[in-house]
């Protein structure tokens, strides 16, 4: 039984190390850029990030609420990506390859909820009339790189299967 990683078998294979990178810069990038911008009265215009909204959160006493949107819009997406790495890149044996692989999907079950997050604080904030609420360059990064992220599992987890029928059917020799 081969304990090699997936990049060590599957060298051919060079989209998912870009897609990794591409998915880990997008996210860097929506966490710590504005990802909407809200304007009151035309007076006072306010951006927010997503890391400052969470404190923001936690700073105004809404725990729950930062803890909420913490989990869920950062915490939830960077475990997925650090669990595709790790699935790339470490040499494990098949059973806890798909060990590994049924958690991910329990986790992916939740993926799409950060993305819903950021489109009902844009809603809630758009039922007030005296603000108007745009989204900024972050929210698209954001909405990247959980895309990416969602493009990587997919195709790793092809790959994945493909190993698994030829372990599970060796080739036959002529």
């Amino acid at each position: 039984m081969s304990t090699r990683s997936l990049a060590g078998r599957e060298k051919r294979h060079r989209d998912v190390p870009i897609l990794l990178f591409g998915a880990a810069v997008f996210l860097s990038i929506g966490f710590t850029q504005p990802v909407m911008e809200v304007q009151k009265l035309v007076l006072w215009k306010t951006e927010y990030t997503l890391l400052a909204g969470v404190l923001s959160l936690y700073e105004d006493k809404r725990y729950f609420l930062s803890v909420v949107v913490g989990t869920f819009a950062l915490i939830l997406p960077l475990l997925r990506l650090f669990f595709l790495t790790l699935l790339w890149y470490l040499p494990l044996q098949e059973k806890n390859r798909r060990a590994a692989f049924h958690w991910l999907h329990h986790l992916a079950r939740w993926a799409m909820l950060d993305v819903f997050l950021v489109a009902i604080i844009i809603v809630m904030t758009q039922t007030n009339p005296v603000a108007t609420v745009r989204p900024s360059l972050g929210m698209y990064f954001y909405g990247i790189g959980v895309v990416l992220t969602m493009i990587l599992a997919l195709r790793v987890d092809l790959i994945k299967n493909r190993q698994e029928l030829k372990i599970r059917r060796p080739r036959k020799r002529k």
